[in-house]
């Protein structure tokens, strides 16, 4: 939004020397007019030149006060006014908000993909399990036989480790997306498989929803490509897990058995000849491997229709489907999983101390095995472990806490930039170099801006030093000038200092307002979303502009900026409450911006006001015949030569004549003259 800088084209004469009556000021108007900038100055510059070098400390403590009540303040006003006064609060907020309801199903719910016992009240026929190395699974029995493959005959015990690690990535009304990250625990059984006890990392994406009451959509299973492969590859690559398949085979699929023409010995040497996992590697056992036959053996043993599965030449199941055979599409984790996602489990990894390339690492074997998870692991934690504050905390709280606190380290940082290079560099002084930076921070905003808008959507912390230099446009300190002016310019009058508080109230509130939602999205606290990106769209848009407002065309800028205000309003308003439903700081966020850009909105209104009134007042003075140019140049210039008029150079003398002789043929020709130079030389 449009603020209330003025910028206006130099007067051509220095109609300053008006009514000067002395030999001594007329000789010094020629040197001043020669010391003034002939540049076109923003009024930035002005109060950077009037604020001087020297700023005290009781000044800078006033603001950095004034500064804390106003971001407490109305941040607090503009979530009461979105939950109480548009919303009236009349539900509950986890009801209401589906971020809210979306974790408060998952864990009202008990979801856990060990209970297979309770799998019918989590999923129905239409859910689908995906995992990139074997397939798809259908259904709550489809998926649970799978399962039930994990805590089949091939394992002493297969348990979960860790507390698992829940991250939203998408909750809305429609459909709830979190990923679920953990680490199991398990043992071979020695009869089937290599002794071996090993920890892996599992990663689950759960697409469900919430009413009418919870069911799971869809799963996307995650293992690491080197766990699947060595556990196939190797510890279950064995003589006893071979004897297992062609045994179901012989007992439980006669049918298959005989139609592949097999023996004992035969059915044994045929298995000996496959690869142990897919050829493509990436430990994948879906197509024509001993890995795959292995799994489908421990679902043979308990319902036939896995039979064909194990025939050594393809044979169609009961849904039409060929499995474990040559073609048989398989895909990648990328396949199925995002670049984040992925990270969050290497993550996870790491923070556990697993290996991040393989996830997974060994752990002591046990000949009398007796699994322990962290559910009996936490009765032997130190008494003062869970005593601090923190620990009561939901993870989405946690992540709120985050994001408030990145949202202060945002804000702190901008303003300590504005003060360091205010008193350090600047100094008080301003010249065509430091101008023109000003307009290249201003111009860049745009970029800058969006580039730090992606970085946080994809969780990369380097948007943090980005939307500083954006929104703070590399320290030029626009809000503690804006501010200071207005409070302590006693040379400004009363209504231009209230401009410059307006203004620098909405410019900090703005900031603030872009620095949460950075943090929000960074956190993951409000989950990229078209909704989220709507918004923001039209503030990018309006500056695009902006150096438009250093140029002779004033009206169109005013035009294209309030017709995209208008634009953001729009959204800004019917979206409100769909953002604060993401999460309460998401209505903060809107409601603060929409504040920021209406106190712009009024500083611009009433300046506008106030300079054409300044303007309209300067015009009449001058065309006065008694103090306005034409008279001064009339009695000092025209009856004289330039020797007779001490302190009048000869080139504005000039310059003096020749308008008043096209003034004197049309009197308009003056007018656009003074008024491109009426306040730039007024208020000088």
């Amino acid at each position: 939004m449009m603020d209330s800088h003025d910028n206006h084209p130099k007067f051509s004469l220095r109609h300053s020397m008006i009514g000067s009556g002395s030999k001594e000021q007329s000789h010094q108007q020629p040197n001043q007019m020669a010391q003034r900038p002939q540049y076109n100055r923003s009024s930035f510059s002005e109060r950077v030149t009037t604020a001087g070098k020297e700023v005290t400390a009781k000044q800078l403590w006033s603001m950095i006060g004034l500064i804390s009540f106003l971001l407490l303040t109305v941040h607090s006003l503009a979530y009461v006014i979105v939950e109480f006064v548009m919303l009236q609060g009349s539900t509950e907020y986890a009801v209401r908000n589906p971020a809210a309801a979306c974790l408060s199903a998952l864990r009202s719910s008990e979801f856990d993909m060990l209970e297979t016992n309770r799998f019918d009240e989590w999923f129905d026929d239409s859910s689908v399990m995906k995992l990139s190395q074997t397939g798809s699974f259908q259904g709550a029995a489809g998926i649970q036989e799978y399962i039930k493959f994990l805590t089949g005959v091939y394992f002493d015990f297969y348990g979960t480790l860790f507390e698992q690690k829940v991250t939203p990535l998408s909750l809305t009304e429609d459909e709830c997306i979190v990923n679920v990250v953990t680490a199991r625990k398990f043992q071979i059984n020695a009869d089937y498989g290599l002794p071996v006890c090993f920890e892996n990392i599992v990663s689950t994406t759960l697409y469900f929803t919430v009413k009418p009451a919870f069911l799971v959509q869809k799963l996307n299973v995650f293992y690491s490509p080197a766990f699947l492969d060595t556990m196939f590859g190797q510890w279950l690559n064995t003589e006893g897990v071979k004897d297992f398949v062609c045994d179901t085979m012989e007992a439980n699929c006669q049918s298959t058995f005989q139609m592949n023409n097999l023996t004992p010995q035969l059915c044994r040497e045929t298995y000996d000849a496959l690869p142990a996992t897919d050829i493509e590697g990436g430990g994948g056992v879906a197509t024509n491997s001993k890995g795959c036959r292995a799994m489908h053996a421990t679902f043979a043993a308990q319902n036939k229709d896995h039979c064909p599965h194990l025939s050594y030449i393809p044979e169609t199941d009961i849904n039409g489907k060929i499995k474990c055979q040559e073609g048989t599409k398989t895909s990648k984790p990328s396949d199925l999983f995002t670049t984040f996602e992925l990270d969050l489990v290497k993550d996870f990894a790491i923070q556990k101390g697993f290996s991040p390339d393989t996830l997974m690492r060994e752990c002591y074997y046990k000949t009398n095995p007796d699994f322990v998870g962290f559910e009996e692991e936490s009765r032997y934690k130190l008494g003062i472990t869970d005593k601090n504050p923190l620990t009561g905390l939901s993870d989405t709280d946690f992540l709120c806490y985050f994001a408030l606190m990145l949202w202060v380290t945002i804000v702190l940082t901008g303003l300590g930039l504005e003060a360091f290079v205010w008193l350090t560099f600047l100094q008080g002084s301003w010249d065509p170099n430091t101008e023109n930076l000003w307009k290249i921070a201003q111009f860049l905003f745009p970029l800058s801006a969006t580039t730090a808008f992606g970085l946080a959507m994809s969780h990369n912390f380097l948007a943090l030093p980005m939307i500083v230099i954006a929104c703070w446009k590399l320290g030029f300190p626009e809000i503690l000038l804006y501010l200071h002016s207005g409070i302590y310019d006693k040379n400004k009058a009363t209504v231009p200092r209230i401009v410059d508080i307006l203004n620098g109230v909405g410019t900090l509130i703005h900031h603030s307002a872009v620095a949460l939602l950075i943090g929000a999205l960074l956190t993951n606290l409000i989950p990229p979303s078209r909704v989220v990106i709507q918004v923001s769209i039209p503030v990018l848009m309006q500056h695009w502009f902006v150096l438009m407002r250093y140029s002779d065309n004033q009206f169109a800028y005013c035009v294209i900026e309030i017709l995209l205000e208008i634009w953001f309003e729009w959204n800004a308003i019917t979206t409100l409450e769909e953002v604060h439903q993401i999460h309460w700081t998401g209505g903060i966020i809107a409601g603060s911006m929409l504040f920021a850009h209406w106190i712009y909105f009024i500083a611009g209104g009433i300046n506008l006001i106030v300079d054409a009134q300044k303007a309209q007042k300067n015009k009449s003075k001058l065309l006065n015949k008694d103090s306005s140019v034409i008279q001064f140049y009339r009695d000092e210039g025209t009856n004289h030569s330039p020797g007779d008029a001490p302190g009048i150079d000869s080139e504005i003398k000039e310059q003096g004549i020749s308008l008043i002789a096209n003034a004197e043929k049309d009197k308009s020709n003056l007018e656009p003259e003074i008024d491109n130079g009426i306040k730039e030389e007024f208020n000088a």
